[in-house]
């Protein structure tokens, strides 16, 4: 992600991705998102901040997870 497109990303059944970006963030704008690339052999490396106004707790405010290469 080079934080100006989501050109890399697809939605479900490869519809657009519905991501959005701002200040260079991949902002969640509902819906998931596959990368078009395929790793094999790789490093993951995330960073997330979670919107401090959102309402309930634990996984009810937000924070699913991340599914990684569609497993974990």
């Amino acid at each position: 992600f080079d934080g100006k497109d989501v050109s890399k990303f697809v939605g479900k059944d490869g519809a657009a991705c519905p991501w959005k970006i701002e200040n260079g963030e991949l902002i969640v704008a509902g819906g998931d998102i596959w990368t078009k690339d395929s790793f094999a052999s790789c490093q993951f490396h995330i960073e997330w901040k979670s919107d401090p106004n959102t309402i309930g707790n634990s996984q009810k405010k937000g924070n699913a997870g991340v599914f990684f290469m569609d497993r974990y």
